[in-house]
């Protein structure tokens, strides 16, 4: 007997369908699906989640179910569950080396405010004897601001590096420092009236994305005293909150840090639960919601890591295309895979893949966004380069600002770099640009419409000099 597993159903004609279109589809609606099919044993398929009686269904079959289902009906889309997770900055994990014992010590590391000299809990302390090979030990802060590494003191750390949690601090980025006992390390705080890369590269021009409807789709956003949105609450990890803010915060500063659209209107759509992955079904309901409520431009910060270069998934490749269809905009963060090919679903034809960029002077000199510096270089300005991390290659559209960037997050704002944080800024860019474009805001939602506005926002890039793999069309400015 067949192990039962579950599968997304769907019409490849768009997520709006009629029973008249797809014959039996209707049935869908209830405890079992496909019991039109005459050969289908009974109770062979159960319904666990629909999207209203016409549309995307999440479903509990066979695999000889599923295959009956497909042939029987052509014009369905019946397709596994397969989950997808934050394309995030990768963070070093250090090892204790088979050797390590001929340098085991325990050395107290304290972490401070640069500023205030105060204790800081909850700090990651990072230290890599060989940070190729991942050589080395980490540690927490507690309530006292130490932490403790089992590293002897005099050895020479080749990398030493401190993560801050969500809010409040840069983090820290040292080379090759003799390790003491004890040893403190300050940290900077955030400073919102500073500018980041952000404020480098896309604030210049005028607009506010007024009148433009904006998906997040990720994990949530907010609450925060600077966002305003409708929709899913950030499940607490924070990565959904700071992407809305850098397309629009409405933080004023000092205090605050406005985002490059701050009167776009902000849609929520959690897909990720907390420290977790989102299935396709679930991330595509979202792409169909924000479709019904009129979003005009959809941000999908979030890639699939085992899929194989020419493989895809069809339930997402037809999410994206309908709502291409009907007028909107979808960008793909490329992922964060240290220069790997780009990521799915940012490959999809219809999709907007984004890369990400930064400048040296737009975060402190030793922070731990320095760790993102690469080469190449901009040919013009040589303090600009492409992100250690973002993925490369012929699929990418456009870059966009994503080292040291501040934004809003749980409790304040914080500090991340990655694809993730690229592609609301160029979401951010083409709410301005939509904005200040009546003839195509109010045009027909329809794919001319879409496509209208990626001409519109590939006329106002600018090329970096870093290549057509790296930048695409270059960045929105």
């Amino acid at each position: 007997m067949s192990i039962v597993a579950k599968f997304v159903v769907m019409s490849r004609s768009g997520h709006k369908t009629t029973a008249a279109s797809v014959p039996g589809l209707a049935l869908m609606k209830l405890h079992t699906l496909g019991v039109h099919l005459a050969a289908a044993p009974k109770r062979a398929v159960r319904l666990l989640e629909s999207r209203k009686e016409t549309g995307i269904k999440l479903v509990e079959m066979t695999p000889e179910a599923a295959a009956q289902m497909a042939k029987a009906q052509p014009d369905l889309i019946v397709a596994p569950l397969r989950y997808y997770a934050h394309p995030r900055r990768p963070v070093p994990k250090p090892r204790k080396a088979k050797t390590m014992s001929v340098v085991a010590g325990k050395c107290k590391v304290q972490v401070v405010d640069a500023g205030t000299q105060a204790a800081l809990a909850g700090m990651k302390v990072y230290a890599f004897t060989d940070f190729d090979n991942r050589i080395g030990d980490i540690g927490t802060t507690n309530a006292n601001g130490q932490a403790t590494l089992d590293i002897v003191a005099g050895t020479v750390i080749e990398k030493l590096l401190v993560l801050p949690p969500l809010a409040g601090y840069w983090g820290l980025h040292l080379e090759n420092v003799a390790l003491t006992n004890p040893m403190t390390l300050s940290v900077l705080a955030v400073d919102p009236a500073q500018n980041d890369a952000i404020d480098h590269f896309h604030r210049a021009g005028k607009g506010t994305g007024k009148g433009v409807r904006v998906a997040i789709i990720d994990t949530g956003v907010g609450p925060h005293p600077d966002l305003v949105y409708s929709g899913d609450d950030d499940n607490g990890e924070g990565h959904g909150s700071h992407c809305a803010g850098i397309v629009a915060s409405r933080g004023k500063r000092p205090g605050g840090k406005p985002g490059i659209a701050p009167e776009a209107e902000i849609m929520s759509y959690r897909v990720f639960p907390l420290n977790g992955v989102a299935a396709n079904f679930t991330v595509a309901s979202a792409i169909d919601q924000a479709i019904d409520d009129g979003c005009d431009l959809l941000n999908l910060s979030l890639g699939f890591d085992g899929m194989d270069e020419d493989d895809f998934d069809p339930v997402i490749r037809e999410s994206i295309k309908d709502a291409v269809d009907n007028g909107a905009l979808v960008f793909v963060a490329a992922g964060n895979d240290d220069r790997g090919p780009v990521g799915y679903p940012a490959t999809e034809k219809d999709a907007i893949a984004i890369s990400a960029v930064g400048r040296v002077g737009t975060f402190p000199a030793d922070s731990f966004a320095s760790l993102d510096i690469a080469d190449p270089r901009g040919s013009k300005d040589k303090k600009v380069f492409a992100a250690s991390f973002t993925n490369i290659g012929s699929k990418i559209a456009l870059a966009g600002a994503g080292c040291g960037i501040v934004s809003t997050v749980p409790g304040g704002y914080g500090v991340m770099s990655g694809t993730s944080m690229a592609t609301p800024a160029i979401v951010g860019m083409a709410a301005r640009i939509l904005s200040a474009s009546p003839t195509i805001l109010n045009a027909p939602r329809n794919r001319k419409r879409a496509l209208a506005l990626l001409t519109a926002l590939k006329k106002r890039a600018k090329k970096l000099g870093l290549g057509l793999k790296i930048e695409g069309a270059g960045i929105v400015r």
